[in-house]
Parts: C-alpha cells; structure tokens; sequence
C-alpha cells in the first residue's frame, strides 16, 4: 500500500509541477523509474553508468540523489559545474 500511495503521490506531483513549475514532464516520468527502480532494490552502479551512457541525465540525476540521499539540485550543479571536484565530493 505505501508503495501505491509513493506513486500516487509521485504522479500527482509531477503533473502538478510540469504545469507549473519549473521541471518538465519528461523529468517526472524519470522521476518515477528510477524511484521504482530504487524501491526494488535495483538502483546501483551499474544502472546510474547504464544511464549516463545513454546520455540520460534526468536519470543519473535521480538516481544519483536517491542513492547518495542529497536533493536532486545539488546533485545537478555538480554534474553541471565545471569544476568536476565537486562530484569527487
């Protein structure tokens, strides 16, 4: 059940939030795999590298945050800076 309702919950925050905030809708629905993906335990290494090689960052992004507990926009400026020490962190 609380499965269901994390979805739920998911779900109407992402339509909620790409109409509008900032993040698209896109950026939910990765939201809500990798979540998945996390819940069944099968969010790893290997999946975060799968996803970088498919140049998915809403992904590596995600499920970076999920596996390292840090809000996903911390997470984003450091893929993003241009100073990459910050991702050794």
């Amino acid at each position: 059940m609380v499965d269901q309702i994390q979805a739920s919950v998911t779900d109407v925050t992402g339509a909620l939030q790409s109409k509008f905030g900032p993040a698209s809708k896109s950026y939910y629905v990765a939201k809500r795999l990798v979540a998945t993906q996390h819940q069944h335990g099968n969010l790893n290494e290997n999946s975060i590298y799968d996803y970088a090689r498919s140049h998915k960052l809403d992904e590596v992004t995600i499920g970076l945050s999920l596996l390292c507990a840090l809000p996903s926009d911390v997470i984003e400026r450091a893929l993003l800076d241009k100073n990459r020490e910050m991702l050794l962190v």
